[in-house]
């Protein structure tokens, strides 16, 4: 099994929707969660907002350490994002 990609006190972006990956909000990570079996998650607290939430591995983006103080949400140079997955071609008949 893999490690958390993600320690505790580390800002985060918390991706609001996977198709639409330009609605987020940067978070801090306040607590390692136990494997749910499927994926590893975290206790979350948005930098506006006064609720905790769960948020599983792939929700979250990695920030650069200077960016993560700096960079508007819309800059794709300062978030790790990773790469939506893309459709597999059809095998045509023939």
């Amino acid at each position: 099994m893999d490690n958390h990609r993600f320690n505790v006190g580390q800002t985060a972006r918390l991706l609001q929707s996977l198709l639409n990956r330009s609605k987020s909000i940067r978070c801090e990570i306040l607590q390692i969660m136990p494997f749910d079996g499927m994926c590893f998650q975290y206790r979350v607290r948005g930098e506006d907002e006064r609720f905790d939430r769960i948020a599983r591995e792939h929700e979250l983006a990695e920030m650069m350490p200077l960016q993560a103080e700096t960079a508007p949400l819309d800059d794709p140079i300062a978030w790790d994002i990773p790469p939506r997955r893309q459709d597999r071609p059809t095998k045509g008949k023939g």
